[in-house]
């Protein structure tokens, strides 16, 4: 069973579904009430899995059993909300007749605005972005041989790319491409409002291997624009996403 869903990006909320991409996460309070997490790529064969239930109407349920998250594209055109969309696979599903009755947070959603690149010390403002973490699951060798269920999906690799249209002060950037030489401290940032003590609420990707794939040719006279790919490399070792929220742990 597979499907998608898109849903604003909000700080506090987003750190179930990082679990979820990732699975390892370490927890910090620097402060009173501000907590740090930090996600990473775990090297264990086996993601979590978890239960996904969807209102059909008033009277009807769609339950996912056995999900795991295949993938989580965060995508902003220029200065609109960041969405997520995220991909999953479930064992089975099944209909239930018992109705929901969700809670809607109120959201601290960012734009595009809020997003800055740094790339071997080079900053760029970031006037749009698709940035995508993809799992590739074994889920062909997860089968029982006589039985229609199967095992957890195991996981075979990651992937990931960042796709950005960037505002740049010089050329240092396109040097490094121009160069064909690997990118060694990326650092990707979406900062919003402030939560206390001079902390704000800060998604922040880094990633210690890259190389940059694609580079657009195309200018603009009143500033330089250029649209950008970036492969994220060695996922497992060099990635890792700090979220900065209210949320105590995941």
């Amino acid at each position: 069973v597979e499907g998608d869903f898109t849903v604003p990006i909000d700080f506090n909320q987003i750190g179930w579904l990082l679990k979820g991409l990732l699975k390892d996460v370490s927890t910090s309070e620097p402060t009173t009430g501000v907590y740090e997490h930090t996600f990473t790529p775990t090297d264990d064969p086996y993601l979590d899995c978890f239960t996904v239930e969807k209102n059909l109407d008033d009277f009807l349920i769609i339950r996912a059993i056995n999900t795991s998250i295949v993938s989580m594209e965060l995508e902003a055109p220029v200065g609109e909300i960041i969405t997520a969309t995220i991909s999953l696979h479930a064992n089975k599903f099944e209909k239930r007749t018992s109705a929901l009755s969700p809670s809607y947070p109120d959201l601290s959603v960012c734009t595009s605005n809020d997003a800055t690149v740094t790339i071997d010390g080079a900053s760029a403002k970031v006037n749009a972005f698709r940035l995508t973490i993809e799992n590739t699951l074994g889920i062909d060798e997860s089968y029982i041989l006589g039985s229609a269920d199967y095992l957890r999906p195991t996981l075979n690799w990651r992937e990931g790319t960042i796709e950005m249209d960037l505002i740049l002060e010089d050329s240092s950037i396109f040097d490094k491409y121009d160069a064909g030489t690997e990118i060694s401290s990326l650092v990707f940032d979406v900062v919003g409002k402030e939560i206390s003590g001079g902390y704000n609420y800060e998604l922040k990707v880094t990633s210690d291997k890259a190389i940059i794939t694609e580079w657009s040719s195309e200018l603009r006279r009143e500033r330089l624009i250029q649209s950008v790919t970036v492969r994220l490399l060695d996922m497992t070792n060099k990635l890792s996403i700090l979220l900065r929220n209210t949320v105590s742990s995941y």
